[in-house]
């Protein structure tokens, strides 16, 4: 509500309802906040889809229940999970992005978060990269989304060869090299996922949009949710106090190109949760292995 433009802002919120007897007591206080606000809020408008079973995490689960909604309305999005702390600049971020690369279809989508690794940008203010999409505040144009209807395993085993999967390893690195191999051999249907994505976007040779300052703090990595639990506290607490951009107003300057190539080796480098080539290779036998016992089991 403190962004800029949020008084030209329509918000949706998707409650999904509890899926376990212990999540009533957070549900409910979730739920008696979201009726105040309903009545007292700065947004242009603010509707609360309150769900009446637990539609979960998935391709029809809640997000992708909430995004098809919107998307039967708008033909572009901003999107956010719950654990996402903001700039003031956010929206008047999206929004120029947004607008300034509504034609452009080598840009799939926009995002708000930008990791702290030690990237280089020139006079930039902002950054183009195909390396990864992030989904902690992102926003995209329905017809980007839309193509990506077909994204299962059908269509990464197809783009499954050696040139890809090396491409991939040497750009990516190790951990989405894994991911690629494992999403074509897995069931048919995949989450619409940051990982997904990342793959989608190098393989397709789209880009995204990065702030030089991040417009996102992420105060999801503390072990408390459904990822992220390995993470040491030391990492937490260095996203828990991320620098965000704390101007009401940004200023697009450049092209994002600056430093394409150098940046895309930061990710590489620093990516989380990469491993060495032994790992890698532990990981792929043991996926197989995993994959031929079930198959001899059923039949």
């Amino acid at each position: 509500m403190n962004c800029t433009h949020s008084e030209k802002t329509d918000v949706f919120i998707g409650l999904d309802y509890p899926a376990k007897e212990e999540h009533w007591e957070g549900y409910k206080k979730i739920y008696s906040y979201l009726k105040k606000l309903e009545t007292n809020n700065k947004f242009k408008s603010l509707t609360i889809i309150k769900r009446n079973h637990n539609f979960g995490f998935g391709k029809n689960g809640n997000s992708a229940n909430l995004r098809k909604y919107v998307l039967e309305k708008y033909d572009r999005y901003i999107y956010s999970e719950d654990d996402n702390q903001f700039s003031p600049a956010f929206l008047d971020f999206m929004n120029k992005c947004l607008t300034k690369y509504e034609d452009d279809k080598t840009v799939f989508a926009v995002c708000g978060y930008r990791h702290f690794f030690e990237f280089r940008y020139g006079d930039n203010t902002f950054f183009r990269q195909n390396i990864d999409f992030n989904a902690w505040g992102y926003g995209s144009w329905k017809n980007r989304i839309n193509e990506t209807e077909g994204l299962n395993a059908l269509w990464f085993k197809k783009r499954l060869n050696r040139q890809s999967f090396n491409k991939i390893r040497l750009s990516n690195g190790n951990d989405r090299a894994f991911h690629f191999v494992s999403f074509a051999y897995s069931s048919n249907e995949l989450l619409f996922s940051d990982i997904v994505l990342s793959i989608y976007i190098f393989l397709e040779g789209f880009d995204v949009i990065m702030p030089r300052i991040s417009m996102v703090r992420n105060l999801g990595m503390d072990k408390s949710g459904e990822n992220f639990h390995n993470i040491d506290s030391k990492t937490t607490q260095r996203y828990n106090d991320q620098e965000i951009f704390m101007q009401p107003i940004f200023e697009l300057v450049g092209d994002g190109f600056d430093y394409y190539e150098t940046n895309r080796k930061v990710y590489k480098k620093e990516g989380l949760g990469n491993f060495s080539n032994l790992i890698l290779i532990k990981k792929l036998v043991f996926f197989f292995s995993k994959k031929l016992i079930s198959h001899f089991k059923h039949n």
